[in-house]
């Protein structure tokens, strides 16, 4: 993968997990892909990139957003980070 195609490819992750972020709810459906180009081999290496992120990373940017929003982020955020994180995969196994 070129470093064009990968470009395509992260601002498709990029633009799943803003917009994943942004919802207030925590509903498993998947939001459906923008139109990004109507470049065929464009739009299908920015989906690829939109469809690669899993519930596991829209809940590790919610936590990461959630951390930073604290003016002195304690220890115990990480831990609980990692608690959930375990909790939902262990959920979806």
């Amino acid at each position: 993968m070129n470093r064009h195609q990968l470009a395509r490819y992260q601002a498709g992750r990029v633009q799943r997990l803003t917009a994943e972020t942004k919802r207030a709810d925590d509903c498993a459906s998947a939001l459906p892909c923008p139109l990004y180009s109507h470049d065929a081999t464009w739009q299908s290496q920015f989906r690829r990139g939109w469809c690669s992120v899993s519930m596991v990373d829209i809940q590790a940017e919610r936590l990461k957003l959630r951390a930073g929003r604290t003016v002195h982020p304690a220890p115990s955020i990480a831990r609980q980070s990692i608690n959930e994180i375990h909790h939902m995969l262990r959920r979806h196994l």
